[in-house]
């Protein structure tokens, strides 16, 4: 155990942003920028407020519907990737930790990594290692990499063949995000052996990243370790068979569909019958800002960001803003509020003390 794990910890509201200077640096410029890219339209937010008083009920119950299909695929692609690595674990049991665990990265937000060692924690007490909860939350973000960035393509192909023209940046980080996802897909389909270029490449890699790591006082990572690491979640994918990855594909596809829809159900709570490309490109961009974050959720990014790019496609700005606001209220807030319930249940449960 290292020095980290035992001296006292000073928690003060800007470690709270973020584990490190980087990535606590990134989140203010990203807040920067959607600040200025809603400083042209303040001219509508004091009436937001009073615009969502006014929302359509109807729509507002199918967004909730659309997400709670977002939340149970999520709780369903988590049980499939698990599969690999162990024995079955209830459906019921698997989304009050996946609920848990997402109300446990308000507590630390640090890309998500208190709600893994909720996740870890009792996924223990069924039976799993701590490296199975690892690689399954590698498998599920890698999966929604794959069905943002799906769903991502195929708008802006619409938006093409319309005639429209995509802003450079948004393909920029369209192509970005394809590009990283297709560098984990070949890493996880290739065996690195001694000498070869992907094992030399994680070599080369690791250098600059064990600088960085003793320069922040963190313990450095062995290349032996690493490459150990990345076998056992290449054996985990290999595990599944071809029907069990396409349904865990599907269902990564349904979770980002059913949070597109919910914004697109939201936004037609507040009379605004936009296009479904707009909708989805205006999610995928906001959900890689609020990524490159690493704040829980995309916490105050998404709801910085997510209006101003309603906006840049012709939604009026009070009503993108209510629609942002009860969009992450629907979308972020209440799944975790069943999350504090669920994980409250968990412990009652379980064998061990909280602390």
């Amino acid at each position: 155990m290292n020095s980290d794990d035992t001296g006292p910890r000073k928690l003060s509201s800007v470690r709270l942003t973020g584990s490190t200077l980087f990535r606590r640096i990134v989140l203010i410029l990203l807040l920067t920028v959607g600040a200025y890219l809603l400083l042209p339209r303040l001219a509508g937010i004091g009436n937001a407020l009073q615009l969502v008083r006014e929302a359509n009920g109807s729509y507002l119950l199918a967004a909730i519907a659309f997400q709670a299909s977002s939340v149970l695929s999520h709780a369903y692609v988590v049980r499939k990737a698990l599969l690999a690595f162990g024995p079955r674990t209830g459906f019921w049991h698997v989304l009050q930790i996946a609920l848990a665990g997402a109300f446990a990265t308000l507590l630390i937000p640090s890309a998500g990594l208190s709600g893994l060692a909720l996740r870890a924690r009792y996924l223990t007490e069924n039976g799993y290692t701590v490296e199975a909860s690892l690689c399954s939350f590698v498998l599920e973000s890698v999966g929604l990499g794959i069905a943002l960035s799906t769903l991502a393509a195929a708008a802006f192909l619409r938006l093409t063949l319309t005639g429209q023209q995509a802003p450079w940046w948004a393909l920029a980080l369209l192509l970005s995000t394809v590009l990283l996802g297709g560098a984990l897909l070949a890493i996880l389909a290739y065996a690195p052996r001694s000498g070869d270029p992907l094992s030399r490449w994680l070599h080369t890699l690791l250098g600059p990243v064990n600088r960085i790591r003793a320069r922040w006082g963190r313990p450095t990572l062995a290349a032996s370790a690493l490459e150990q690491r990345l076998d056992h979640l290449r054996q985990a994918v290999l595990a599944l068979n071809a029907p069990a990855r396409f349904r865990l594909l599907l269902a990564s596809l349904a979770r980002a569909l059913g949070e597109v829809l919910c914004l697109h159900m939201t936004l037609m709570a507040f009379g605004q019958v936009v296009p479904l490309h707009v909708t989805v490109i205006s999610h995928a961009l906001s959900a890689a800002l609020g990524w490159l974050s690493s704040s829980p959720g995309g916490l105050l990014v998404t709801e910085s960001s997510l209006p101003a790019l309603l906006a840049s496609r012709g939604v009026p700005i009070r009503a993108a803003i209510a629609a942002a606001l009860v969009f992450r209220l629907i979308a972020f807030w209440l799944p975790r509020a069943l999350g504090l319930g669920t994980w409250y249940n968990l412990q009652r449960h379980s064998s061990r003390s909280l602390w």
